[in-house]
């Protein structure tokens, strides 16, 4: 089973759009950009999903030595409502 089945793109913070993403998450969880993961945009269609899984990782060590660490804080922005579906659990 894919873990993912939705399309996504990682952000490179070059737009003014996305600095300011980027700027207003600094202010939020109150961290230098240089800590976070770049941030991804995904989109699900009708019937895609993402099965459940586990953030930590463990097989990429220097990756997250330069971030500071294991994966503390996952930010969700959602772009939408759907009737149906669409939830999130922890």
């Amino acid at each position: 089973q894919k873990l993912r089945t939705s399309t996504s793109t990682i952000l490179d913070g070059v737009p003014s759009a996305q600095q300011s993403l980027v700027s207003r998450t600094e202010k939020l969880i109150k961290s230098s950009w240089k800590k976070f993961e770049a941030p991804t945009v995904i989109r699900y269609e009708s019937g895609q999903a993402l099965a459940p899984h586990f953030d930590a990782n463990r097989g990429a060590t220097v990756e997250d030595a330069n971030r500071g660490g294991q994966t503390l804080v996952t930010l969700l922005v959602y772009l939408n409502e759907v009737k149906r579906g669409g939830t999130t659990t922890f």
